[in-house]
């Protein structure tokens, strides 16, 4: 058996602000938790992100202003989490 590389799909979503301007594309999981810190150091409330699922289903997610996601849904950036359940033999 051979080892090779595969092109793993990142997601992305955009991030919006209380009054719905689009503040841009988040496009990593690092990316992501930059912006919760930062909502949670401000105490910023309002802030919400729109993610497109793999069934092409539009997902509004709030963000609280301890930088807590409302809801995680399945896709949403967890590549990196299944690949450490791999890692370790935990099953999800």
């Amino acid at each position: 058996m051979n080892v090779k590389v595969r092109q793993i799909k990142e997601t992305f979503c955009e991030l919006y602000d209380a009054d719905g301007n689009d503040v841009g594309i988040i496009s990593s999981e690092l990316e992501l938790n930059d912006v919760r810190i930062q909502i949670k150091e401000q105490q910023l409330k309002g802030y919400y992100i729109l993610w497109e699922d793999e069934n092409n289903q539009k997902n509004h997610i709030q963000i609280d202003h301890m930088g807590n996601l409302e809801r995680w849904p399945y896709g949403f950036f967890d590549v990196g989490e299944k690949q450490l359940y791999k890692l370790i033999g935990w099953k999800k």
